[in-house]
């Protein structure tokens, strides 16, 4: 497991795309133009990619149109998809 720009783990094994998600992240902060050319790269290298399968859909929800609705909730599911076998189980309380 490798960590993103602010310590965080992802699951992404290769550099280049952990750096292009890096860049995704500050470009979301920055509200830059090119944050959809990063997390476009981001998805075609790592489509199960949770983070940024979320990212995906709430950038999407941000643009406030009802018919982009389907978009997110797709990107809910390929997030919920990478997002199970990712990270460790905890034992239910």
């Amino acid at each position: 497991m490798t960590q993103d720009i602010f310590g965080q783990d992802t699951s992404l094994s290769s550099a280049a795309t952990q750096a292009r998600w890096d860049a995704a992240q500050m470009g979301v902060l920055a509200h830059s133009a090119a944050t959809a050319d990063h997390l476009g790269a981001v998805l075609a290298a790592a489509p199960d990619f949770a983070q940024a399968q979320a990212i995906k859909g709430l950038s999407v929800l941000m643009l406030g149109r009802s018919e982009l609705v389907p978009m997110a909730q797709e990107a809910l599911s390929d997030a919920k998809l990478g997002y199970e076998p990712t990270f460790p189980k905890w034992p239910a309380v």
